[in-house]
């Protein structure tokens, strides 16, 4: 996150999809993630994938 879009940079890895279903779970938690700028980047590039675009157009993710 502090050299790119993602946890080790420019490249997507498992590791993100981790972070990332962790970080869904941060709203419901009471978590203002616009507190976290590089957390709201994160996010913003995750849901720019195609894996979570499906996933979502799947009704996997809420």
């Amino acid at each position: 996150l502090m050299t790119g879009p993602f946890l080790f940079g420019a490249d997507l890895t498992l590791a993100d999809f981790n972070l990332f279903a962790v970080c869904l779970w941060l709203d419901g938690d009471g978590v203002d993630v616009a507190a976290f700028p590089r957390i709201e980047a994160f996010m913003a590039a995750m849901e720019a994938t195609e894996g979570v675009r499906k996933t979502r157009g799947d009704g996997l993710i809420a």
